[in-house]
């Protein structure tokens, strides 16, 4: 019932005035400084726009993110606990006498319970963290669910006890990243979320493998349950800590392009619908590549998270303490995989686009001959410098392309489809993970062959494979984004030209030279690609934070990580001058 007059619409919107086009460091017009800019609006505005168009003003929040980082990096300890002494756990269950039965129900059987059989329950996690009102809580309960599944995989004294914690553990895992990357793309703008998603992908990798680590160094002398339980009892407290001490910041509120488009109310309105989502998945070459190679490289992975340690300790000669070193060795690898695997991508990009696919077939190919080597020569009697040797540069190499695959997902699709093409190809890839164990299990059963050599003729296989699709990704790869290319800069140019017919005094020429640069640019996906869709975080918002792990981001996180702790003694210095201020009073 309250209209505006004309003039307080007019007050509503920041009109352009007659000004030369601007142009950034390239010589190219700064499409950016085009929209106008919002007006500052106060609560009790009539003719304010919703409220996510405000600026949220969140105090401390890379000290919020550093603790939601530590309670990140706990609850991810339990997915390798037991990897490491699995033969233990084995003869306390009863399979102690048959390596078949071992493999099978500590092996596969649970990687299938946590990694597979609790994607549903992950998935609805994932999406409550866009209909809930309060992500803190959800998060919060998430890891307490979590802490308490690890102490009922201590506590468990029958197989169904067992399988149970790890299909409520698994769950909790993977239904808290999409949670946790809801939270960090609300505390962080565009400028910063590479940085602390390059954070959280660390800490994350840091609980599994450390995790693994103090599995291996404490289960011969504590047993096997130890860990579970100080993992599930760290998880608890940070949780606790986290429900507490965080803050919900608001949705939207760091989307600048949002911001942006809704002030001259216009919106992404170009949505998802099942056939196209169908259509993308079975028409598009590069998706189909894609998805395909995600199966057939995360079979091996698969069978590394839940066997690697234990071969290592049960064929090869080792102790659990020297399998485990091993087994970090590897971890490292991996790590120094995904930062050298990131900064050669972008290089390849930069020299030309099919070059980056054939980069990932190589580095796939040449990934082989590492673990092949580490468990097809003779056995060990330490951990001496040729098994961490081969250990490293299997996990270096195998680790370079995986950190690619995400990046090529978003560069071909649009924004509308990302989200569903990212969750898709995560679903694959644990799939994959949870049916690797399986095969080695079948293998074994079927044709009687070794653990040892069943691993390594899986590894050739399914890798060879995989480097055959990435390398037909290079010919697809490039027509299927410079296609979606093409339809962005349709939807920005019919956005710019609505912002000159409605709010802009642009001349004439002055548009179409802004149409024209539209069309030139090779990064006009950067300009469309962080859009969302209704005014909140989507999913495929969610899944754009984690994009790869390159050696700037790595940079990123280290100034990211600063920043928090300095946050963390600011707080505390200012809470001790307080209270000082207030026993002087």
């Amino acid at each position: 019932g309250n209209e505006l007059n004309e003039h307080e619409k007019t007050a509503n919107y920041v009109h352009f005035e007659q000004t030369p086009l601007i142009t950034n460091k390239r010589g190219r017009i700064d499409t950016g400084d085009l929209a106008p800019q919002l007006p500052v609006y106060h609560a009790n505005d009539l003719s304010s726009p919703p409220t996510s168009l405000s600026k949220p003003s969140i105090e401390g929040h890379h000290a919020q993110a550093f603790l939601l980082s530590l309670a990140f990096f706990a609850l991810w300890t339990p997915q390798n606990l037991l990897a490491p002494n699995l033969t233990q756990a084995a003869v306390e269950f009863g399979y102690g006498n048959d390596t078949v039965a071992r493999d099978l129900y500590l092996g596969s059987n649970l990687a299938l319970a946590s990694s597979v059989l609790s994607l549903p329950f992950s998935g609805c996690i994932g999406f409550a963290s866009d209909a809930v009102s309060s992500r803190k809580v959800l998060i919060s309960l998430t890891a307490l669910v979590g802490g308490l599944s690890a102490i009922g995989t201590a506590m468990a004294n029958t197989y169904p006890q067992l399988i149970f914690a790890r299909f409520v553990n698994g769950a909790c895992m993977s239904g808290s990243v999409p949670v946790v990357f809801s939270l960090l793309s609300d505390w962080f703008d565009d400028e910063e979320r590479n940085a602390a998603s390059s954070g959280f992908t660390a800490m994350m990798g840091a609980g599994i493998i450390l995790g693994q680590i103090f599995a291996g160094c404490t289960g011969p002398s504590y047993g096997w349950r130890f860990s579970f339980f100080v993992s599930g009892f760290l998880t608890i407290l940070l949780a606790v800590l986290v429900m507490g001490c965080l803050r919900d910041p608001e949705r939207g509120g760091k989307e600048k392009v949002l911001r942006e488009m809704m002030a001259i109310g216009r919106k992404y309105d170009r949505k998802l619908t099942w056939g196209q989502f169908v259509s993308a998945m079975t028409n598009h070459s590069s998706n189909c590549l894609l998805m395909l190679q995600g199966f057939f490289s995360n079979i091996p992975w698969g069978i590394m998270f839940v066997f690697l340690n234990d071969c290592l300790s049960q064929e090869m000669g080792l102790s659990v303490e020297a399998a485990t070193f091993i087994v970090g060795i590897f971890g490292i690898g991996c790590a120094t995989g995904g930062i050298l695997g990131g900064y050669l991508g972008q290089l390849a990009t930069g020299a030309d686009r099919k070059f980056l696919p054939i980069f990932m077939a190589v580095s796939t190919f040449f990934g082989i001959g590492p673990f092949v080597a580490l468990l097809g020569g003779h056995s060990y009697n330490r951990a001496g410098w040729l098994p961490c040797l081969y250990s490293f540069s299997g996990g270096c190499i195998a680790s370079l392309p995986s950190v690619n695959i995400r990046p090529c997902i978003i560069n071909c699709n649009p924004p509308e489809i990302r989200g569903a093409a990212l969750t898709t190809a995560n679903l694959i890839i644990n799939l994959a993970r949870g049916a690797g164990p399986s095969c080695l299990t079948s293998m074994i059963s079927i044709w009687g062959v070794s653990r040892v050599d069943g691993f390594n003729i899986l590894v050739t296989v399914f890798w060879t494979i995989t480097a055959i699709q990435l390398a037909l990704l290079s010919k697809t790869l490039p027509v299927d984004q410079d296609k979606m290319e093409k339809e962005l800069a349709s939807y920005a140019i019919s956005a710019i030209t609505n912002i000159g017919n409605d709010y802009c005094s642009l001349s004439h020429d002055d548009c179409n030279t802004v149409q024209n640069e539209l069309f030139s640019r090779s990064d006009i996906g950067s300009y469309c690609g962080d859009t969302t869709v209704d005014g909140d975080i989507s999913l495929f918002s969610i899944e754009n934070q984690s994009l790869s792990f390159d050696a700037t981001a790595a940079k990123q996180s280290l100034r990211f990580m600063s920043g928090a702790l300095r946050e963390i003694r600011g707080g505390l210095l200012s809470n001790q001058y307080n209270e000082r201020n207030l026993q002087s009073s």
